[in-house]
């Protein structure tokens, strides 16, 4: 934790600057998201139009809702933005990697439909691609605060994922990277489609290609708030146990074992949390160790997600952090143990792990 903090005090904030714009495809596979990926879509006309040779690329994953419609409706003028229905093709995998071929430009940008981003982020986004050296540039993600207990509690427990994706990029080990906003260059996927080895398992098209890219490109953490994207936070319980499922079992997958030793010793560590927490409430008087434990452990995570919050602007959600304390430790014994029997469901389909 020392050589991850270390990592993130040595990021700077950088400013996208004034500069010719280099062109863009944006790649949103989507299935049934009619609630969501029009308001995307409508909120990035008017930046498309500012950049003569971006282009947005939609693929369908077989949708039963209203989505299609909708999409063709908002973008019947818009030659720019295509919609792919491949009728041969199904799960999110195969249509991304549709989606990226189709595309036309150097940089692809890979978005989920359920976030929202700022009016200039495209602009922005392309000074960054346009000055970087990089391969993979990891975006910043935070989860919406829902303007309830239940969404800011996810979002104060997302913060420690921001800081060890940052801080691991920062130490050039980029341990972690999210598909729902991610840029890389074209030919970099297209040597990463050659040599995977990933297909039976339904996700993680993201943290597969940072593994490739690690070994053989230039990864970078793009350390610039103004281009963050927000993504809905879960509404019940059982879809984000569902959803942290699904990216824990995605750990042990990956080549980099570096990524499952750090979430082994999360694991442990909170395992020792819980562990003193019960011989807290079991014994009549006080034991130096398990409060010891537990004040270092809370202390490290305060100043962890403090961090990223003030980075955020966002410490008002520090109001939530002892709460936090003594239901995460539970929770994240519970998501592994849970993830070896349990294979939830993503848009009616069983994940395969």
């Amino acid at each position: 934790m020392l050589r991850l903090y270390n990592g993130w005090r040595k990021l700077i904030s950088v400013a996208a600057r004034p500069t010719p714009l280099t062109p863009i495809s944006i790649v949103i596979t989507f299935r049934d998201e009619a609630e969501k990926l029009p308001a995307l879509v409508n909120s990035l006309i008017p930046q498309l139009n500012l950049s003569a040779h971006s282009e947005i690329i939609l693929v369908d994953d077989h949708s039963t809702d209203d989505c299609i419609r909708q999409l063709k409706d908002l973008t019947a003028d818009q030659d720019r933005i295509h919609i792919l229905q491949p009728a041969d093709l199904h799960g999110k995998k195969a249509c991304q990697y549709l989606g990226i071929s189709s595309a036309k430009n150097n940089w692809i940008v890979t978005l989920d439909a359920d976030v929202s981003i700022d009016q200039n982020w495209l602009m922005r986004l392309s000074y960054h691609a346009a000055n970087s050296q990089a391969s993979v540039l990891i975006l910043p993600l935070m989860i919406s605060d829902g303007k309830n207990l239940f969404g800011g509690l996810q979002s104060l427990e997302f913060f420690s994922l921001i800081f060890t994706t940052a801080a691991s990029a920062s130490n050039k080990n980029a341990l972690l990277c999210n598909g729902a906003h991610l840029a890389f260059r074209k030919r970099l996927y297209e040597a990463f489609q050659h040599s995977r080895a990933d297909e039976q398992t339904s996700s993680g098209d993201d943290v597969f290609l940072l593994d490739y890219a690690k070994k053989h490109e230039r990864v970078e953490w793009l350390h610039d708030k103004s281009i963050l994207a927000i993504t809905s936070a879960e509404t019940s319980f059982l879809s984000f146990i569902s959803q942290r499922v699904r990216w824990a079992s995605k750990s042990h997958k990956v080549g980099d074992k570096r990524l499952f030793y750090t979430g082994l010793t999360v694991f442990l560590a909170n395992v020792s949390m819980m562990i003193s927490m019960l011989i807290l409430v079991n014994e009549s008087k006080g034991n130096i160790i398990p409060v010891t434990a537990i004040l270092v452990k809370t202390s490290i995570d305060l100043v962890v997600i403090y961090s990223v919050a003030r980075w955020l602007c966002k410490t008002r959600l520090m109001r939530f952090f002892p709460l936090l304390v003594l239901i995460y430790p539970l929770y994240a014994i519970l998501i592994p143990i849970i993830g070896l029997f349990w294979k939830p469901n993503w848009k009616g389909r069983r994940i395969k792990v």
